[in-house]
């Protein structure tokens, strides 16, 4: 979910890749961002790369060139996590937008 201001900050680097899904909560207007890149879909899952403990996906591996351009994805193996370039990492950092947080740990924050 974004605010304003991290909507107008992101909306030309993440528009070509998914949808936003403007919202309100308590008369304030937010945007959810629904990512719809797949990265199976671009082969951009790397061959034995994933990994998991018992039913918790605890690793994957990503073609960053297969992914292309693509700041943000998800991937089959978990609709859960949101994944993300550090072209895009960069952007949230240099916009000094809060609320997002950034791990290679899959299994626990």
């Amino acid at each position: 979910m974004l605010h304003k201001s991290a909507y107008r900050a992101l909306e030309g680097l993440l528009g070509p890749y998914g949808e936003f899904l403007p919202c309100k909560y308590k008369n304030a207007k937010f945007y959810l961002f629904n990512p719809l890149t797949i990265a199976e879909d671009l082969d951009a899952v790397v061959p034995g790369s994933v990994t998991r403990k018992g039913n918790l996906l605890s690793g994957i591996e990503f073609d960053e060139e297969k992914l292309g351009a693509a700041p943000v994805f998800r991937s089959k193996e978990s609709y859960i996590s949101i994944y993300c370039s550090e072209a895009f990492k960069d952007v949230v950092e240099s916009e000094e937008l809060d609320g997002l947080i950034f791990s290679n740990n899959l299994t626990q924050i």
